[in-house]
């Protein structure tokens, strides 16, 4: 069962000892790299912060929330997000993702793919200073990703039929949602009281809300999963009706 912990209770796990083929980041050192790194890049810290770890410790999620440039509002009604991920079982390399999250809840939107970090071997430390690097090149293209599929996904009407088959997916096909959070999406889908509006961007929220949830081991990989599905599922063939109405007769 993944516990939610703070940067303390991160020195509290046992790092792996350091062997010839395996040189293992502390979840605090991925933690601090990355902080400082947005802080530098953003002109302020982080105003929210969420760590992870499995019931051992041996596999840590986190996300940071930026306002960008220390502004605390924006139209776009979201903020810039960095999500990372280690494990000191050998499970999953290092890997950080970049997108948004909602002002209001927090949900989370990562795009794309996750940059990945190779094995824990030699040069390690610079291969983590390149991860890094990479991350922050990338993140407000991301951003800005994010805000335009929000705004698209606002824009497309959702029935509940529409939405079953939509969560349907995400469960039976896709893996993204368990048991468990099928049955907290279908419930965010009925009864939040954020998001009303019977749209995409609703059903979407209903999804990230569900993954709150999600193990350490894999919620970066079934966040990005939900936004590339979301885009075939949804985004994508909306936008081709778009192309087609104003084809010329």
């Amino acid at each position: 069962m993944a516990k939610i912990v703070d940067f303390a209770e991160l020195g509290l796990i046992k790092v792996p000892e350091q062997t010839k083929t395996y040189i293992p980041v502390s979840h605090q050192e991925l933690y601090t790299r990355i902080k400082e790194a947005g802080t530098k890049h953003y002109n302020t810290s982080p105003f929210e912060e969420k760590l992870e770890v499995n019931h051992r410790g041996q596999q840590m999620f986190g996300s940071m929330m930026f306002h960008h440039g220390g502004s605390l509002s924006n139209e776009s009604g979201m903020n810039r997000s960095i999500g990372f991920r280690n494990s000191y079982d050998k499970t999953l390399p290092i890997g950080v993702c970049g997108g948004a999250s909602v002002f209001v809840c927090s949900n989370l939107m990562f795009t794309g793919d996750i940059i990945k970090m190779r094995k824990h071997t030699q040069n390690v430390e610079e291969d983590l200073d390149i991860l890094i690097q990479k991350l922050f090149d990338d993140v407000d293209r991301r951003y800005e990703q994010s805000v335009e599929a929000k705004r698209v996904l606002e824009e497309i009407e959702f029935s509940d039929t529409d939405a079953g088959n939509y969560l349907g997916q995400l469960f039976v096909n896709e893996g993204v949602l368990n048991g468990a959070q099928l049955n907290k999406a279908t419930k965010e889908w009925f009864e939040s009281p954020v998001f009303k509006d019977r749209t995409a961007w609703s059903a979407y929220n209903a999804c990230t809300e569900a993954l709150k949830a999600a193990h350490p081991m894999n919620a970066l990989e079934k966040y990005t999963k939900l936004h590339t599905f979301t885009e075939q599922f949804a985004i994508d063939p909306y936008l081709r009706m778009l192309d087609e109405e104003n084809l010329p007769f």
